[in-house]
């Protein structure tokens, strides 16, 4: 803990130093460690409720029990720019919405947005982001991923039927006939995060599992609005799988999945993965997306979109953090 509060405020000073020169002209930044009135009238300005409610950034953004956070209100020329949330990971600040609103936008703004995270001044990490990177000031590292990503043009059984998948559906749906198929409710959906984050948390803020709180008051809203829906698996009163997704533009994808190891035979994973890919086809979506890495996805949809993931940072910081790798601290420590 020690080594993480030094490493904080290393980068905070190489961070003050970095904002002596602003790389994109015209650019200036304000930063606020909440969501405050000035927040409110910025966001109202750029027209923010086109992206998500105010009240639910809000919560995201006031909600520092995990990770530090803040706002950074962007103009440009004097007029209003962009605003971007972020959260601190120990290492590099990673856009707030990133892991827990995706296919959400990471930020809004009015334009040049492959400008915006080099006119921060800070270190930004975006995994698994949409936009290409290729053309970023002050990029300094990237990578590529395939996304597994269905079309729903014709019903998701002939795929799966390809990949030898149906038969392990047709199975789970037999040995699962005595459970209870529950939609879009909002205990099951806390359930299913909550259970995700007890598999898979290392304790490490930089880790994605670190992100639940987020996950859970973001689906508190979407489960209200129609932006989330979620399909859970129930044995005699105990949950014991979920699937939770995040649409957007007619895609769902895939934000959360969970299951009771002690179950594993009745493959509840499987079921609540069937009904969740079933149920965006009925609902009339065009596309459900089970996102990047891991191979098992091949058995579920085919590799679609590129995912990019890349590092943008002012000079001193990128160095810094290049030198906390070579000593093996901090986060990423081998």
């Amino acid at each position: 803990m020690r080594a993480m509060a030094v490493l904080g405020t290393m980068f905070g000073a190489l961070e003050r130093i970095s904002a002596l020169r602003q790389p994109v002209p015209g650019a200036s930044v304000s930063w606020h460690s909440a969501w405050d009135p000035d927040t409110s009238a910025f966001f109202r300005r750029l027209g923010g409720e086109s992206w998500l409610p105010e009240q639910v950034l809000e919560r995201l953004v006031n909600d520092q029990s995990i990770h530090p956070k803040r706002v950074a209100l962007l103009t440009r020329d004097g007029q209003p720019w962009a605003l971007v949330p972020l959260r601190w990971t120990t290492k590099y600040w990673q856009p707030l919405l990133r892991g827990v609103a995706d296919p959400f936008p990471d930020f809004i703004a009015t334009h040049a947005a492959e400008e915006v995270f080099a006119a921060l001044n800070v270190g930004v990490y975006v995994r698994f982001g949409t936009q290409d990177p290729a053309n970023f000031r002050n990029r300094r590292w990237a990578a590529t991923d395939t996304s597994y990503d269905l079309s729903l043009d014709e019903s998701p059984e002939r795929y799966w039927r390809q990949t030898a998948r149906w038969k392990s559906v047709v199975q789970a749906r037999k040995r699962t006939a005595g459970f209870d198929l529950v939609r879009d409710d909002p205990a099951a959906t806390r359930w299913t995060v909550e259970r995700w984050r007890r598999r898979w948390s290392t304790g490490r803020a930089i880790e994605v599992s670190a992100k639940w709180r987020d996950r859970i008051t973001f689906d508190q809203w979407g489960l209200t609005s129609g932006a989330v829906r979620s399909w859970a698996l129930r044995d005699r009163g105990r949950w014991v799988a979920g699937c939770v997704g995040v649409i957007r533009d007619g895609s769902m994808m895939l934000q959360t999945v969970a299951r009771e190891p002690d179950y594993d035979w009745h493959s509840v994973g499987t079921r609540v993965f069937a009904e969740a890919v079933m149920g965006a086809y009925e609902l009339g979506l065009r596309e459900v997306s089970f996102g990047a890495g891991f191979e098992y996805k091949r058995w579920w949809a085919r590799p679609g979109h590129v995912r990019h993931t890349y590092i943008v940072a002012p000079f001193p910081v990128h160095a810094a953090n290049w030198l906390v790798d070579r000593a093996g601290v901090g986060p990423f420590k081998r």
